[in-house]
């Protein structure tokens, strides 16, 4: 199970840095008069990504790794295409990680 120990590791950081990017942008970007515009929408995309990521790692810690990886796989794109490159390919690496199958059904077997 170290490989899922490992993808929680990996989609906590990652979602640590969709947090911490944006709100570095939107901070550089409320210098500016149109950078407000955009500051506020990037500070909630990050918050959002970061709650999301709480849920999924909630989901592999009760063995549920199907639904999480489809829970996970919104707000990694959405990193990685507007708030945080690094921390979306640090989540897509642990979605990559995480068992296909869920627990529950391997112990049973």
């Amino acid at each position: 199970m170290a490989d899922v120990e490992t993808a929680k590791l990996l989609i906590r950081i990652g979602s640590i840095l969709a947090i911490i990017e944006p709100m570095i942008i939107a901070v550089i970007l409320l210098m500016t008069i149109i950078g407000i515009i955009f500051a506020i929408p990037l500070m909630f995309l990050g918050y959002w990504i970061y709650k999301r990521s709480e849920e999924v790692i909630t989901l592999i810690e009760e063995g549920r790794y199907k639904e999480a990886k489809d829970k996970l796989i919104v707000p990694m794109v959405v990193a990685l295409i507007l708030t945080s490159r690094l921390g979306g390919i640090l989540m897509l690496i642990g979605l990559v990680i995480l068992p296909s199958s869920n627990e529950q059904q391997i112990t049973t077997l």
